[in-house]
């Protein structure tokens, strides 16, 4: 496979998307979005050859914490920033923390869901088109502007009927950002530019139109698109 054309590089923050193969609807049910955010949150650190599948068959309370404790010292390979699911595809906001980080979690990822899927279908074959998308954030600017285009999204594809809803949606990281609550998600960056969670909001729901003026903001296009 050739070298990728936007090279991904440690400490630097990027825009990742992958989609599945012919567009089919792959993440239908809120199974499939749980599920597939519980990877992304699983699958931050090197887990030390612990699958996500082998983890959640474990039934004995006690023994899936250790399995979990064992493999919590594996290496952290990304920071989740921001994320999305649509029905056919998934969009990510990272920072890449070990050198081929963002490749190997999102390898782990889609790995995972498409084995489990392959496997509830019956059927076999690729689930996801070959190589992920993925664009540098080369300035704060890009970064905000970024990061609402993938939170609004579900709300664009009318998935959301009202903006006001989106604040609880439970697949895509806004309600991370507007919760007190720890999470998992790293918020640090992004919630650091504004004064307060009320601000935040703001930014998100004046432009609820954003991406029908995606052109005139000039978000760089996907690797592979």
């Amino acid at each position: 496979m050739p070298l990728r054309k936007v090279q991904l590089v440690t400490d630097q923050i990027y825009h990742v998307y992958q989609r599945s193969v012919d567009g089919k609807e792959i993440y239908n049910r809120k199974s499939d979005h749980e599920g597939m955010i519980n990877r992304f949150k699983f699958y931050t650190k090197d887990r030390k050859g612990l699958s996500y599948s082998k983890y959640i068959r474990e039934t004995d309370p006690k023994r899936k914490e250790q399995l979990l404790k064992l493999s919590d010292g594996g290496e952290k390979l990304v920071d989740v920033m921001g994320y999305c699911m649509m029905s056919n595809h998934f969009h990510l906001l990272v920072r890449q923390i070990k050198e081929n980080g963002i490749s190997e979690f999102v390898r782990n990822v889609t790995n995972s869901y498409a084995k489990g899927y392959n496997l509830q279908k019956g059927r076999k074959g690729p689930v996801y088109m070959g190589r992920f998308g993925a664009v540098r954030i080369e300035n704060d600017n890009q970064l905000l502007h970024t990061w609402r285009y993938i939170e609004l999204n579900p709300y664009t594809a009318n998935l959301v009927k009202r903006i006001e809803n989106l604040r609880t949606y439970p697949c895509c990281s806004l309600r991370e950002y507007l919760s007190t609550s720890g999470s998992w998600v790293s918020r640090r960056i992004i919630g650091g530019m504004f004064g307060d969670r009320g601000q935040l909001w703001q930014f998100i729901r004046d432009q609820a139109g954003y991406q029908s003026t995606l052109g005139e903001i000039n978000v760089p296009q996907l690797e592979g698109e």
